[in-house]
């Protein structure tokens, strides 16, 4: 079941007078979810905001059908499902470390690898059935239910010019 879908959950203040449409482009082709994001799309090409990995979402004002509760979840599954085919751990790895960041741990930003190393060597995961983390790209299948969820989210009534 591939699809591309475009949502436009909303609007930004970009300018002191001017607030502009966000419009998420979500593409699931050859089992690789991929979400896109442009705040302010414009015909050139340009944009008046942000554009590629908007994320998270911080609206200044809801379109209609949509809901915060909505983009909460538009939030969460572009944070959870976002290329799930460029995993750099197996399924227990990266569950231990999506457990550490919803318990508060971070990465060291200048070693990102390095400090997700340690954290699954002190927790017996750095190796894992024969598997070292960051050595190759795992995928992880997306459940049928977000992709139901995805597909159920309002599509916009306009087409922005970069799609």
């Amino acid at each position: 079941m591939e699809f591309s879908v475009i949502l436009n959950p909303g609007k930004v203040q970009i300018y002191a007078s001017r607030k502009s449409n966000v419009f998420v482009k979500i593409t699931y082709k050859d089992g690789r979810l991929s979400f896109v994001g442009v705040e302010g799309p414009r015909r050139s090409g340009n944009c008046a905001g942000g554009c590629g990995q908007i994320h998270p979402l911080k609206l200044d004002e809801l379109n209609a059908g949509w809901t915060q509760d909505m983009v909460d979840h538009l939030n969460h599954l572009w944070d959870r499902w976002h290329l799930n085919d460029m995993r750099a751990g197996d399924s227990a790895q990266e569950s231990l470390i999506r457990e550490a960041k919803h318990d508060g741990w971070k990465p060291n930003p200048r070693d990102d690898y390095h400090s997700t190393c340690l954290l699954l060597e002190q927790n017996g995961l750095l190796e894992h059935n024969g598997y070292r983390y960051g050595t190759s790209w795992k995928t992880e299948e997306v459940p049928a239910d977000v992709l139901e969820d995805i597909r159920s989210f309002p599509l916009t009534k306009t087409t922005p010019a970069w799609v």
